[in-house]
């Protein structure tokens, strides 16, 4: 297990950072270690040697925001807030989707683990995500031709409706 220590000396310094540490914080659940594996796999990716897969990266992101508005964090330089998370999460999901190939495979992916996050969420968790993430998604109406699984269950169905009222402004 790698700790943030680490981490942080990696991102001072200008040396190579070594796969095995990238992956080493990728297997941790501490919010702070995690907010530095995003730190050095979006910033100084081109110092991390070999090269990582990219796609577990971003699936590391993922678990990261996802973490972020579950556990409601102390706040620090490398941890965001919750609806920080959700607007990061955001942001990524509408750059996947204009990507060709395999990183468009992490929407329906990511957009799943969100459902599940949302199903065992608090109620505060829950209006984070409709709030935070939902009202936004669907400001484009064809995104919700990806909520497949969130219009068929009946507690995401009413996320999705009051989300829709709100990106239409009433």
């Amino acid at each position: 297990m790698v700790d943030a220590t680490l981490l942080v000396r990696h991102l001072e310094s200008n040396e190579t950072i070594p796969l095995r540490d990238v992956h080493a914080a990728m297997e941790s659940n501490n919010l702070l270690v995690l907010g530095l594996l995003r730190e050095v796999v979006t910033r100084h990716s081109s110092r991390i040697f070999p090269k990582p897969d990219w796609m577990e990266c971003r699936r590391a992101i993922v678990t990261y925001l996802l973490l972020c508005v579950e556990q409601k964090p102390e706040l620090d330089e490398y941890v965001l807030s919750p609806y920080l998370a959700m607007h990061d999460l955001l942001g990524m999901l509408r750059h996947w989707q204009l990507q060709p190939g395999e990183e468009q495979t992490l929407v329906p992916e990511t957009l799943e683990r969100l459902r599940q996050l949302y199903l065992r969420g608090s109620a505060e968790t829950q209006l984070c995500i409709e709030n935070g993430f939902l009202e936004h998604f669907l400001e484009d109406r064809n995104n919700l031709s990806l909520l497949d699984r969130w219009k068929t269950d009946p507690q995401t169905a009413t996320a999705i409706e009051e989300s829709l009222k709100w990106s239409e402004g009433t």
